[in-house]
């Protein structure tokens, strides 16, 4: 049987192993726990969403997906690992918090792509003078 990841002496292991055994333990927990994983994420879209509603239109939100969570997940852990050469529990919400933020800066910068591209400026006028 093997140990929880919590339960592994960290000090003694090499940043690979601990990403490994990380990996592993997270891939894992995201796979037995998928309801609550679930509902967590549906949490932080709404949060994200409610944060972001004065400077995003609404339509052009886009819900993060379970994939690519817990992927940025396994890449923050990850991160932290080869930083600090351990993790621990008083680091998950450092890497929820940026997991979080980086969503949100992608959304705004799709955004903001969108609206000052050539197409979107040519819209803007379109709109304020009407197209001829």
């Amino acid at each position: 049987m093997q140990k929880d990841f919590w339960e592994l002496d960290q000090s003694i292991m090499t940043k690979e192993n601990i990403a490994s055994k990380a990996q592993e333990h997270f891939s894992e927990d995201f796979i037995e726990n998928y309801p609550t994983w679930k509902q967590n994420i549906r949490k932080m879209n709404v949060a994200i969403k409610e944060a972001m509603k004065t400077i995003l239109p609404e339509e052009e939100y886009k819900e993060m997906k379970f994939d690519e969570f817990c992927q940025k997940i396994l890449d923050g852990i990850n991160n932290i690992i080869m930083k600090n050469g351990r993790y621990y529990t008083t680091d998950i919400p450092f890497i929820t918090l940026g997991v979080r933020e980086d969503f949100a800066r992608k959304l705004l910068m799709e955004y903001h792509n969108k609206i000052y591209s050539s197409d979107g400026i040519l819209n803007s006028i379109k709109k304020v003078y009407g197209s001829k």
